[in-house]
């Protein structure tokens, strides 16, 4: 194992920091299979709900929704993967 590496692989905030960015690359990537709903889809019905722990809440929007109604949570995960 090359020097570099080996110091990198002993400093427990470099793998703590690499595997946090390794899991939000992997969510990125697999932002179409795990975001719920479209992140544009709007439904004018549905706007400024809670997130789903909170009284008002809905299951199929856990993190709640904006002001034209569309699904927060779809909207971070696509958020990660632009750019």
């Amino acid at each position: 194992m090359p020097p570099l590496l080996h110091r990198v692989l002993a400093e427990p905030r470099a793998v703590i920091g690499g595997a946090i960015m390794l899991s939000v690359l992997l969510v990125a990537a697999a932002a179409p299979v795990l975001a719920p709903h479209d992140p544009a889809e709007q439904d004018l019905l549905r706007t400024l709900l809670p997130p789903a722990w909170l009284p008002g809440g809905d299951r199929a929007f856990p993190l709640g929704t904006d002001s034209l109604g569309r699904c927060t949570l779809s909207q971070l995960l696509f958020g990660a993967a632009s750019r």
